[in-house]
């Protein structure tokens, strides 16, 4: 049997190493994806109470002097599944997104601040996914775009002094109601598990933001 000559031997091992680099690649690509599922299993297991253990320290952060926590929650249950913070150590940075005992940014706790359609300005989760359309959001028309561990964020006050959004929910549930995916939520302030997700609306809510987490790579899950 002939040997087999040195540039093929080379030439093979040269693919080698490069599909082999290509699935740590893959690997970390994956790894690096927004899991849905692990954002619902927080969300479900802390609804009806505040986590303040390891690694982070949640509290029940105060929203213009009032106790709410409703977008402090579902940004924890983002980071737990997967979305990245955006640190800078300064809470007043509109592109940041972040919880460092005992600072956050306000994106990690207020829904939107000040208002503007589609937000453009200001602070809070929507203007941060705003943002970051097509890297780390993107945004729906409709409640069958919403995936569970996305969230949806509205104006509960509604008209005639419609504006900013001030309350947010994370889906938790998708059900089938005569042949089309319903969104159910969770959220705090009150707390509530896998509500509709129009339950106790305020009567006339007028807008609503709806946005579907991406990985930290900027593919979208399915």
């Amino acid at each position: 049997m002939r040997s087999t000559p040195l540039y093929t031997r080379v030439v093979c091992l040269t693919f080698a190493i490069l599909f082999a680099w290509i699935g740590v690649f893959a690997n970390i690509g994956s790894a690096a994806a927004y899991n849905g599922a692990a954002a619902r299993q927080y969300a479900d297991q802390w609804w009806n109470s505040v986590n303040t253990g390891a690694p982070h320290y949640y509290i029940n952060a105060t929203s213009y002097g009032e106790i709410n926590d409703c977008t402090n929650y579902v940004s924890q249950a983002l980071y737990a599944g997967g979305l990245t913070e955006i640190f800078t150590g300064n809470g007043a940075d509109q592109d940041a997104w972040w919880w460092d005992s005992p600072d956050y940014a306000d994106s990690w706790i207020r829904a939107m601040v000040p208002p503007s359609t589609p937000p453009s300005q200001g602070s809070g989760l929507v203007n941060h996914a705003y943002r970051y359309i097509d890297w780390r959001f993107k945004p729906q028309l409709y409640w069958t775009g919403l995936k569970v561990g996305d969230f949806y964020s509205y104006d509960s006050v509604g008209p005639p002094t419609s504006g900013p959004a001030t309350h947010s929910r994370i889906v938790t549930e998708l059900r089938n109601e005569e042949g089309t995916l319903i969104p159910y939520a969770n959220q705090h302030t009150p707390n509530r598990y896998h509500v509709r997700y129009d339950q106790h609306w305020a009567y006339g809510v007028a807008t609503v933001w709806k946005i579907h987490v991406c990985s930290s790579n900027g593919n979208c899950n399915p």
